[in-house]
């Protein structure tokens, strides 16, 4: 019997991530790619991820070099069974934790991937961003200051023994709360809704705005992320070009939606 298995997960963006049983012990092991650092501060993941460690929501975190990004961490098995009502608990035991997070600087984060792009932005982004703006600035931002995961997304999300984990945290920071259920739910808003019904209690339309508005924002994101990647060649298992295209068109169709609900 081997005494040491180790297996590469197939899916990851942005990472390099191995399976690795040392006798009967599991770990984790994400090797970022070089060009990852130009999205993630891994000082501020590390930091983050030494907040939470007392919340046991995620991952035990066994190793983290702040330079590299490279992390080690125990492995959580996942039953793959999806249960709103533990996804309900996981999320709020982060956003009313009162920790304190670094700032999401949505309106910086932006303007940083589009200097990394220059002049190769496609119009119809600029045009949504102006008035996603206006959204943000009346409706988003005074709700800012609750700690949240960032990259709520499904395969973002564990679950074991009738629990919820989150791993991967390289976007989490002061953010509002709903950011994590639209980040839950960008590639199926029914499933966003959903999770917001069960996540709200009192389920008014100011909500339903919050929610796309961090819907068309996290489009104008991803597109511009998507797009730096398939500028550099960042990881070639993937049409980051399509990608991005996917997430400007997912921006554009939610803007259309909420500005008829104004």
């Amino acid at each position: 019997m081997k005494s040491i298995i180790i297996k590469k997960f197939n899916q990851g963006m942005s990472n390099k991530t191995y399976f690795i049983k040392f006798f009967n012990q599991k770990y984790v092991l994400r090797i970022p790619f070089k060009q990852s650092a130009l999205f993630t501060n891994y000082h501020i993941e590390y930091t983050i991820l030494q907040k939470v460690n007392n919340l046991h929501i995620t991952n035990q975190l066994l190793y983290f070099n702040q330079k590299t990004g490279v992390k080690l961490v125990k492995y959580i098995e996942n039953d793959n069974i999806l249960n709103f009502d533990e996804i309900v608990k996981l999320f709020k035991t982060l956003h009313l934790s009162k920790l304190n997070f670094p700032k999401y600087d949505h309106l910086h984060i932006l303007q940083k991937y589009e200097s990394y792009l220059e002049n190769n932005i496609d119009d119809q982004y600029f045009i949504v961003k102006k008035r996603w703006e206006k959204i943000y600035k009346k409706y988003l931002k005074k709700h800012c200051h609750y700690p949240t995961h960032g990259d709520a997304q499904l395969n973002n999300i564990v679950f074991y023994d009738n629990k919820a984990y989150f791993i991967d945290w390289e976007f989490a920071g002061f953010n509002d709360y709903i950011y994590d259920i639209a980040c839950f739910g960008l590639q199926n808003h029914q499933d966003g809704l959903k999770l917001l019904e069960k996540y709200a209690s009192n389920f008014t339309n100011d909500l339903i705005i919050r929610l796309y508005g961090w819907y068309i924002y996290q489009g104008l994101q991803w597109y511009l992320v998507a797009s730096i990647k398939a500028k550099i060649n960042f990881n070639n298992d993937f049409n980051f070009k399509e990608i991005a295209n996917n997430f400007l068109k997912i921006a554009q169709q939610d803007l259309d939606y909420l500005l008829n609900m104004l």
